[in-house]
Parts: structure tokens; C-alpha cells; sequence
């Protein structure tokens, strides 16, 4: 898979798939509370070496190409991936992304999430529906997604239990004929 390659205010950012030399550099970024805390349990929290090692293991095959990894210049910064669903919902992937927190706040994500999907709707063409989850704390997510073209469909009163405490959930989709 080629990389895709832009630039945001100056500097240079690129997507690739995560390879198993990224590891460490995964647990570097990764390994923020912060981070988790928007991500569903399955992002561990510390994200150790181990996590950052089996992840890449699982995701590094270039047949399934749906997760990547977000770099600024060679440092590896986060990462953005599309998760599939089956039976009724198998032509609906779920998007989750993160970054580290040095890069929050830069308006990113806005730029990101555009040039993943193009990629996306090429990559699976039987891909009808992105969706988007956005625990009730982290409206920062809601704003990229909004801004891409997502539309809000409802909210889940304290569907999501994390950090101790119910929290709703709001629910946005993109289909295909839209992004």
C-alpha cells in the first residue's frame, strides 16, 4: 500500500499500515491515560510494549489494510482504522482514531479523516456506511467527525461505562453516497 502523504500548517504528515518495527514507537504514543480514555476497554491502559507488539502482529498484513498509522515527519503519532461488522451490519465498518496528546488541538483529524475515507471507499467496495461512536466527554471527536460529513442519528443515554461512571453515547454515520 502506498503512503498517503499531506501537509497541515507547514508541516508533513503521512498514513501507512503499522509495521512490527513500529512497536515501540506505538507505546510511546499510545501509553497516555488521556488517550484511553476515549477508547473502548479493548485500548489497554498503560499501553505496554506487549500491547503495542501483539497489536502490530494482528494489524500488520497489507491484505487487510484497514488500520493505519499516523506519522508528523517519522515519529509515529497515532492511528486511524475502520472495524468491520457481520451478519445484517456487514456492509457497515465502525471508525476509531486516536492521537498522541502533543497533537491534539491542531485540527488533524479534520484532515485525516477525509483523505482515510477516499481510501476506504475504494479499498471495500462493498462499504455502504461508516459509523462513528463518540462517548458524551470527548466532543473534540464529535467536532472532526461533523466536519467531515458525519451526521449525528442519536445519542445512547449512559450506554458507556468508563473511568468509573456512565457516560452517554452519540451516534454518527457517513454513507456512502454522502462522503
Amino acid at each position: 500500500m502506498k503512503e498517503i502523504e499531506f501537509e497541515l500548517n507547514g508541516e508533513a504528515y503521512s498514513l501507512r499500515l503499522f509495521q512490527p518495527a513500529d512497536a515501540e514507537a506505538l507505546q510511546q504514543a499510545a501509553d497516555y491515560p488521556e488517550v484511553a480514555k476515549g477508547m473502548s476497554d479493548r485500548f489497554a491502559s498503560p499501553y505496554t510494549f506487549a500491547d503495542a507488539e501483539g497489536f502490530v502482529n494482528n494489524v500488520a498484513i497489507p491484505s487487510q489494510g484497514g488500520i493505519l498509522a499516523i506519522f508528523a515527519q517519522e515519529q509515529l503519532i497515532g492511528g486511524i482504522g475502520l472495524h468491520g461488522h457481520q451478519d445484517v451490519w456487514r456492509y457497515n465498518m465502525e471508525i476509531g482514531y486516536w492521537l498522541t496528546p502533543a497533537f491534539w488541538g491542531r485540527g488533524l483529524m479534520k484532515k485525516i479523516l477525509p483523505l482515510f475515507l477516499e481510501r476506504a471507499w475504494g479499498l471495500y467496495p462493498d462499504l455502504h456506511r461508516v459509523e462513528g461512536k463518540v462517548f458524551s466527554f470527548n466532543m473534540g471527536s464529535a467536532k472532526v467527525l461533523e466536519a467531515t460529513g458525519f451526521r449525528l442519528e442519536g445519542k445512547a443515554l449512559e450506554a458507556v461505562y468508563k473511568s468509573g461512571q456512565f457516560w452517554d453515547e452519540y451516534h454518527y454515520a457517513l454513507l456512502r453516497t454522502e462522503g
